[in-house]
């Protein structure tokens, strides 16, 4: 959404469930970073989203209205139950939203199926070009799915996933052939799979490692582009260059005929010249994790050679027919910073992740370059925000809440700006 790597933003932290944004969280991406559908709104396009918002909501400025869509259906959590649209806090989540309305959802079908609903409404009616984001809930591991064993119902997750997101390309068929122009569809994973879930469970084996950590299993995920916008020569071909998901800003906007302006801060790198076969190699780096302050932690994958030094991270190989559900091992412990191990991986010759070129001394100078490197974009680019990332204490949001009906919502925090 934002463009920028997730410490530019203040969103960086060793374990990234850290960070997950609940009911009670007082802070969001800072007013002042310009989000992918404000751009979409300045090249002259509808922009409607629905499904997982988690950005922030604790004031009327973070909402999606506010930030670039002309509406959203959704919900603002990290997860709810699937049919009651619950939080684990006992709040329900779940909203209709448009520049002059907010309205609370109270409609109990299963949520992507709201979800996809809003999508084909939006397809149908639309009248200009259209940039639609549409995040559903499954196949997370979240309470309320149908009843089956964690491995089963995440494959049951995927195939309904698999239908809606075809129900919606069709829409867009559809719609094309009635108005005669180019679409362009996007279907990515956020993150790699989680085998300890207890409602639904999968795997990134044979790669290592799981959500929740920087190894290839939890950051190396499925994308498809597709469309009559992208170049027959292109069609049905493996992209072979490395992109990062705040790639799609400066990507997306490439397609529909805008360019980022010399004063965006943004880390987006532009795919499309390469997606259209103009050009064949980029170089590229990816900041996946920058410890803030004076944490001395990073993450970064520089073309095909990967650091990790400091991060809370396992580092197992989850075995498909080995039932992990409810365990604690996919987050792992966190031993003291300065015993945490450092590994240095060329994913080029070893994509699997077993041999550590960290604990062969020829190695050691390209370790304290790129660890250099990381540190130096710490300091200088590292967002610090004037108000702390936190959780305001439930009790204190109780009557906020029950005037809502029990529904999440803002409660006007204090908003943190871009000063950078």
């Amino acid at each position: 959404m934002s463009g920028l790597f997730a410490h530019r933003i203040g969103f960086s932290r060793i374990l990234p469930s850290d960070i997950e944004i609940h009911p009670s969280s007082n802070y969001s991406i800072p007013i002042g970073v310009k989000l992918l559908p404000e751009y979409f709104r300045d090249q002259g396009y509808e922009t409607h989203g629905a499904g997982k918002w988690n950005i922030g909501h604790c004031n009327d400025a973070y909402l999606p209205m506010a930030r670039g869509f002309d509406s959203f259906v959704g919900y603002f959590s990290g997860g709810i139950n699937y049919v009651t649209h619950l939080t684990k806090d006992g709040h329900v989540d779940l909203f209709a939203a448009t520049e002059s309305l907010f309205e609370r959802v109270t409609d109990l079908r299963f949520s992507d199926e709201i979800f996809e609903e809003r999508a084909l409404s939006v397809i149908e009616e639309a009248v200009r070009p259209l940039f639609l984001w549409v995040a559903f809930q499954c196949p997370h591991d979240n309470e309320g799915f149908i009843k089956m064993s964690p491995r089963d119902a995440f494959e049951e997750g995927v195939r309904l996933t698999d239908a809606r997101v075809g129900a919606v390309v069709d829409a867009v068929k559809k719609k094309k052939v009635r108005r005669r122009g180019d679409y362009l569809v996007v279907v990515h994973s956020d993150n790699g799979a989680y085998p300890c879930g207890v409602n639904l469970a999968g795997t990134s084996y044979p790669l290592r490692g799981c959500k929740f950590n920087y190894f290839q299993g939890g950051i190396r995920v499925p994308a498809i582009v597709a469309g009559s916008a992208l170049p027959a020569s292109a069609r049905g071909t493996e992209y072979p260059n490395l992109a990062h998901h705040v790639d799609w800003l400066a990507t997306l906007l490439a397609v529909a005929g805008g360019t980022l302006d010399d004063d965006d801060e943004t880390s987006s790198v532009n795919h499309w010249p390469f997606l259209q076969n103009e050009i064949l190699n980029i170089n590229r780096r990816a900041l996946l994790y920058v410890g803030l302050g004076d944490t001395y932690a990073v993450a970064i994958r520089d073309d095909g050679i990967k650091l990790l030094h400091g991060v809370y991270n396992n580092s197992d190989y989850y075995d498909p027919d080995i039932n992990y559900s409810g365990e604690q091992s996919c987050i792992g412990s966190a031993p003291p910073l300065l015993l945490r191990p450092t590994w240095l991986f060329n994913l080029t010759t070893d994509p699997l992740e077993r041999d550590n070129l960290a604990t062969n001394p020829e190695y050691a100078p390209l370790v304290d370059a790129v660890l250099r490197l990381a540190m130096d974009e710490n300091r200088r680019n590292s967002y610090k925000p004037l108000l702390h990332f936190g959780e305001e204490p439930l009790s204190a949001l109780a009557p906020v809440f029950q005037r809502s009906a029990n529904f999440v919502g803002p409660f006007n925090c204090s908003l943190n700006y871009y000063l950078h």
